[in-house]
């Protein structure tokens, strides 16, 4: 704290950075679709039969 009772100016532009990525992250775990790995596998339907 400052000596007039308030938190420095760093202190709340970091806890504003890190509120607004906690909540892009929110949104996307519930908007983002299909994620992970698979996502850049090939499908295996649509692999071609070289037989």
């Amino acid at each position: 704290m400052t000596e007039d009772g308030h938190a420095p100016r760093w202190v709340k532009v970091t806890g504003i950075v890190v509120a607004a990525l906690a909540v892009l992250a929110v949104v996307a775990l519930l908007f983002g679709g299909e994620h992970g790995p698979g996502r850049h596998a090939p499908d295996v339907e649509q692999s071609v039969d070289l037989g």
